[in-house]
């Protein structure tokens, strides 16, 4: 029974951030987001346990070819939308680097994939140390040499 109630609840937990990337009605004050440049970032580190939750062959336990193993591994989800009218974007190539504070740089592709019908970005991380790490995201846009980056904090517990 606990098992069941422990399940329940990570689902429960993994349902609000998928919410948090398919609705695009949030207030100024909500934390997760940034706006550079005219286009709105909506990040969310989620730890890898609660994915491995997720039923066999759902798209949270393929996506990126399946949820790794091991310790500190979270998961680094993207969403992008542009102008005030929030309109999704969906044709971007989006880079995710991060460092413990005051240690080098690691980078990855955060590639597409779709939560609830719904196109976002993400790739997996492991944050190997407990402690506070920067997090950087770029996004290039087809036909345009601009690149747009944002900088947040993200404290492996």
């Amino acid at each position: 029974m606990r098992k069941s109630y422990v399940r329940a609840t990570l689902a429960t937990a993994l349902a609000a951030v998928v919410a948090l990337f398919v609705g695009t009605g949030y207030a100024a004050d909500s934390s997760g987001y940034k706006t550079v440049d005219g286009l709105t970032i909506y990040y969310a580190v989620i730890p890898a346990e609660i994915l491995r939750l997720s039923p066999e062959g759902s798209t949270e336990a393929t996506m990126h070819g399946g949820v790794p193993r091991g310790k500190h591994i979270h998961h680094l989800m993207v969403a992008l939308f542009e102008g005030k009218n929030m309109k999704r974007v969906t044709d971007a190539q989006v880079t995710a680097r991060f460092r413990e504070i005051g240690l080098g740089w690691k980078k990855k592709q955060l590639e597409p994939f779709t939560v609830a019908g719904a196109l976002t970005y993400g790739n997996y991380f492991t944050f190997s140390d407990l402690g506070r790490y920067t997090i950087d995201i770029e996004v290039r846009r087809p036909g345009s040499s601009d690149v747009v980056t944002t900088e947040f904090e993200f404290r492996h517990h």
